[in-house]
């Protein structure tokens, strides 16, 4: 039903249950409010209604207080609010509304802002050029940065906090054509970093904090990208030779098993994983689709076209709060797509772009491009719009990134053989 008639029944459902539940009983509320008992619970009830009107205000507040000019705006009401008691809301209500319009009119008449540049610093990694890299990981309990480094047969460890870097040896590594494979994606999760090789395609438990290895499966297929999923306690395994999803249980977590396959209409690429919906994400490359997956059925919910053009869609990061999902293209730029996948924004960078990260504490949205060297980090804007926010000189190659807690960017320069780190000012 649309229209006026839409309206009107919309109106009535929303106002007429609140109207009839204060009306009716009104008599007996007159009889029964000098009860003690009825204080105390009106006062439970007022004491909790004043905690949710708070928790909406925060979960608002992180949306809408992006800069300076809507803090202001914010503080000035409230304000207006507490000491001006005689100005009535709407009128206040509409004069914020105005002053955002004339700031956002004034910010298009100067142009574009431009993004700030910084420069990227470097760590040598151990075994010397060349280092392939491909899928790092970070752990938010232990602050540690894992990074599989294929052709040394090393998984490296950096200690994000201190600095420090250790080394995890004996991995198997084999020769592929020119190259040397090993192991080749990390990715952690309950207590654990789970370390896909393509060198005999097995997937490898090791304990986050003592670095000890554990058991290991091995696959139909070459592994990709390795990913753990937290509303199914499940590792989940791109394998785009095969077109499909590998499904690991973790009954024990140090001895992952095969227990299941999805398969697909084309080549996974890139994941995601939104852990409130219990949902995965996962892009098909040979096809310029993204998809959305129930994990617990694991059934596709979802397929989106990201116009990403023939060379596919590559690394997703996706907004728990706002359900955007971000897909990073192999020409170059990012998308935004809100929950029914239609574009609602779009970052620009050079071409090559894979594995990209995302900072929700600071809407900021992470992408490197190998092509052209450079690191851009663009504010996400409360409607899905993007901005440039800063770009870093990076290295040719260097195609993905991955943030730590602090926001701080690592972008894996695998030439030469280091990792090149970009801090970004609060």
């Amino acid at each position: 039903m649309a229209g006026l008639a839409g309206a009107l029944v919309a109106a009535v459902g929303v106002f007429l249950p609140c109207y009839l539940f204060v009306i009716v009983p009104a008599p007996y509320y007159r009889r029964w409010a000098r009860g003690p008992q009825i204080k105390s619970f009106v006062a439970g009830v007022t004491a909790a209604a004043t905690g949710a009107i708070a928790g909406a205000a925060y979960v608002l507040g992180r949306r809408a207080l992006i800069d300076w000019p809507t803090v202001t705006i914010c503080a000035l009401t409230l304000v207006l609010l507490v000491k001006a008691r005689k100005i009535p809301e709407p009128v206040v209500i509409r004069g914020a509304g105005l002053a955002g319009l004339l700031i956002a009119t004034s910010a298009r008449a100067q142009g574009p802002v431009a993004a700030s540049t910084t420069n990227a610093e470097s760590i040598a990694l151990p075994g010397g050029a060349p280092v392939d890299m491909d899928y790092l990981a970070y752990d938010s309990a232990t602050g540690r940065l894992f990074i599989p480094a294929g052709n040394t047969g090393k998984v490296d460890v950096l200690d994000t906090k201190t600095g420090a870097l250790r080394t995890v040896d004996g991995w198997p590594t084999v020769k592929a054509g020119d190259r040397v494979v090993g192991p080749s994606s990390c990715s952690a999760g309950g207590g654990y970093v789970y370390v896909g090789n393509r060198a005999d395609s097995s997937i490898c438990a090791l304990e986050a904090t003592s670095l000890k290895r554990r058991g290991c499966v091995t696959l139909p297929s070459s592994p990709d990208g390795v990913f753990y999923v937290a509303p199914t306690k499940e590792v989940w395994v791109t394998t785009p030779r095969e077109k499909s999803l590998q499904v690991l249980g973790l009954e024990d977590p140090a001895a992952p098993k095969l227990v299941g396959r999805i398969v697909l209409e084309g080549e996974p690429e890139g994941y995601a994983v939104d852990e409130q919906r219990a949902a995965v994400f996962t892009n098909l490359r040979d096809k310029d689709r993204t998809l959305v997956l129930d994990a617990k059925s694991r059934k596709v919910a979802a397929s989106f076209d990201p116009a990403c053009g023939e060379r596919g869609p590559r690394g997703i990061a996706f907004d728990v709060e706002t359900r955007r999902t971000f897909v990073a293209c192999a020409a170059g730029g990012v998308k935004a797509l809100d929950p029914a996948g239609r574009t609602v924004g779009q970052m620009k960078t050079g071409p090559g772009v894979d594995n990209i990260d995302w900072l929700p504490s600071r809407h900021l949205l992470y992408a490197a491009s190998g092509t052209d060297g450079t690191l851009t980090v663009a504010e996400v804007a409360a409607n899905g719009s993007m901005k440039p926010f800063l770009t870093a000189r990076t290295a040719p190659g260097g195609r993905s990134v991955i943030i730590d807690g602090a926001g701080t960017a690592y972008v894996p320069d695998s030439k030469g053989g280091r990792l090149l780190v970009v801090k970004v000012a609060r």
